[in-house]
């Protein structure tokens, strides 16, 4: 037997993990492109902006979290992959590739991905956030807050949207993406609020109401 005929039939016995790799690495790209859709950016919107403006932005920042999301599962009939496509989301949003500028922000698309991953969490999250910010006056604190809160609700009150289609070693792998994505999202979050963490700490970060590009 050749050398070709091995490869050909190692690649036909295997050819749904193949392709499952193929869909991680996929879900990936598309994920982070669909995080580059940053409307706060696109609309220009500051602390002077209309009202009416920032909350049509924050309105399609969340829709794109829950679209990406989505988008995952479209290569891969399992939460798993919305999970993975959540985490690369929120890099594209805050680190978008179309300008120099980095918003640092991601709250809109934050809790778009939490309302399309596990909706039940993701309106008691949302309770949290408004107390945090609430009471302390940092968007950033509630966005980090939230986000740390995210994996160990959403480990507490599984949700799924998504019936995984996928046996053997590939279900073991959307297992882990189930559970090790949303401590992922976290990590994320509190990277890209990095700067304004170190800013609270120092007490120079502006609080709701200053003029600020916090979305």
């Amino acid at each position: 037997m050749s050398f070709t005929d091995i490869l050909t039939r190692g690649l036909i016995a295997n050819g749904g993990t193949v392709q499952y790799v193929i869909g991680v690495i996929v879900t990936a790209i598309v994920a982070y492109a669909a995080g580059n859709a940053n409307f706060a950016l696109i609309f220009g919107c500051d602390g002077e902006s209309p009202k009416f403006l920032r909350v049509v932005a924050f309105a399609c920042d969340i829709v794109v979290g829950i679209v990406a999301v989505f988008v995952g599962v479209l290569f891969m009939p399992a939460d798993g992959f919305g999970c993975l496509a959540a985490v690369f989301c929120l890099i594209g949003h805050a680190r978008p590739l179309w300008t120099r500028r980095r918003t640092g922000r991601c709250t809109d698309v934050l809790f778009g991905v939490m309302a399309a991953l596990n909706p039940p969490v993701c309106l008691f999250i949302l309770l949290i956030y408004i107390v945090t910010v609430s009471l302390s006056h940092y968007r950033a604190l509630g966005a980090v807050v939230a986000a740390c809160l995210f994996p160990i609700g959403h480990a507490l009150v599984p949700f799924s949207m998504f019936v995984s289609s996928v046996g053997d070693v590939r279900s073991l792998v959307n297992y882990l993406m189930c559970r090790i994505a949303p401590i992922g999202i976290a990590f994320a979050v509190a990277f890209i609020y990095r700067d304004s963490i170190n800013r609270m700490l120092r007490g120079t970060e502006p609080k709701t109401g200053a003029k600020t590009n916090n979305y």
